[in-house]
């Protein structure tokens, strides 16, 4: 996979020095991806992470190569999508806002740092470099190998029997969902590679081999909600990147056996029977009390939120409201919307829809402007694709509350502003 990062090119200030501290910026910024799986690891005990710290050194570097060029980039990326990032500093305000009126910690600001500003500038840095294919080939290939680093790091753990009381896997992670929605894009993004490779079937073979770790692991985590979410988003990169049926029967085939075998394997699980027959203790009752619990608490703080990092600790004194909680331990809300909406109140949850409506009113017209031409939009297919499935699973969980989680849902929105701008 190597091979596929080869030509490394980028377009730069005429003077040697700046071209070299260009090129580092981008090769900072692709390692913002690639570190993906050790994102929430502290950089020796500072209140940096790895992910993070790479997206510094990148907006560092390339503001040191020429700062006239690097803000007259950024500026011109502002003036031309102005409500979009609108919208973004509505979603920046509300979670300010939200923080100042509410009870707060010092601790509070490193999630403000990590979940809300740190992501917005990934996505800015997305699309300051993202101006040609080669620039967003070289992204997705860096995510992937961040992926895939993951996934032969469960396969490892799973050779060794490190699964947890249930049959389920989660490696070196907190949780087997955890794994499963850090590991899931991998599918997508060697979906999305294999159908936009031109470079022979050596590379299409790796592709596909990294697709079916990926799948073989998501099996492992027995995580319904990521792979029905991935189900949905891989339908609509089908749907968006196929010009005839006969182009999705394969891809749809393989769709098919796949949910058939997994379904076929899980039949005779604790989990499934859990969940089909009803069982109050499930984890889907589990979701059900926590969701009842959250729209009362966004309810009654409505419109301005509880501030950042408060769930666990409001969720518990909302529990005099309801039987006795099935889980205690509970930071986050399960649900994309309600987690926003609780926050950083109106303001946050009203900013993250607009840029979601923005950039997908964006991804349409450029669809539209595609087909007359001819062409395919492959990595504007894959933004839509990998947004797709972090929408589809945040209406039964939180994928957003881990620093490579965040910039990913960011990194996702930044591929479709960069991408819709880039010419057929």
């Amino acid at each position: 996979m190597v091979d596929m990062m080869h030509g490394l090119s980028i377009q730069s200030p005429n003077h040697p020095v700046h071209s070299r501290l260009l090129k580092a910026s981008f090769i900072s910024l692709l390692l913002s991806f690639t570190l993906f799986p050790i994102a929430h690891l502290a950089v020796f005990g500072l209140p940096l992470y790895w992910s993070e710290t790479a997206l510094v050194f990148s907006i560092v570097l390339a503001g040191l190569s020429n700062p006239d060029w690097f803000t007259g980039r950024i500026f011109a990326i502002v003036s031309k999508e102005k409500p979009f990032f609108l919208f973004a500093s509505l979603f920046l305000a509300g979670i300010l806002v939200s923080y100042f009126i509410n009870p707060h910690t010092l601790s509070g600001w490193g999630e403000i740092k990590s979940f809300y500003i740190f992501p917005v500038l990934f996505l800015i840095a997305i699309t300051v470099w993202g101006e040609t294919k080669k620039h967003l080939w070289q992204m997705a290939i860096a995510w992937l190998l961040g992926s895939m680093a993951a996934v032969i790091a469960g396969l490892s753990a799973a050779s060794f029997g490190w699964y947890l009381y249930d049959g389920r896997l989660a490696g070196f992670y907190q949780s087997p969902n955890y794994l499963a929605v850090l590991i899931a894009p991998g599918v997508l993004l060697a979906l999305q590679l294999f159908r936009a490779s031109m470079n022979g079937k050596r590379e299409k073979a790796i592709l596909l081999l990294s697709l079916g770790f990926s799948l073989a692991l998501l099996w492992l985590t027995q995580s319904y909600a990521v792979c029905f979410a991935l189900g949905l988003a891989w339908l609509a990169a089908l749907v968006l990147g196929n010009r005839s049926p006969w182009q999705s029967f394969w891809p749809a085939f393989l769709l098919l056996l796949i949910v058939g075998a997994f379904l076929a394997g899980e039949r005779g699980s604790e989990k499934w029977h859990s969940l089909i027959s009803g069982d109050d203790r499930s984890s889907l009752a589990s979701r059900v009390i926590i969701w009842q619990s959250a729209t009362k608490i966004a309810t009654d703080t409505f419109p301005w939120g509880i501030g950042t990092g408060r769930f666990q600790e409001v969720y518990l004194d909302y529990q005099r409201f309801y039987p006795p909680y099935l889980e205690w331990a509970v930071p986050t809300s399960h649900n994309l919307y309600l987690h926003f909406l609780l926050e950083g109140g109106l303001l946050t949850l009203f900013g993250w829809l607009g840029c979601v409506g923005w950039a997908l009113i964006l991804a349409t017209r450029a669809l539209v402007v595609s087909r007359k031409s001819g062409n395919t939009p492959h990595f504007l297919i894959l933004g839509i694709t990998l947004l797709a499935f972090y929408l589809a699973y945040g209406l039964v969980d939180t994928p957003y509350m881990k620093n490579d989680l965040a910039l990913a849902v960011w990194g996702s929105l930044g591929f479709i502003l960069a991408a819709q701008k880039i010419k057929a």
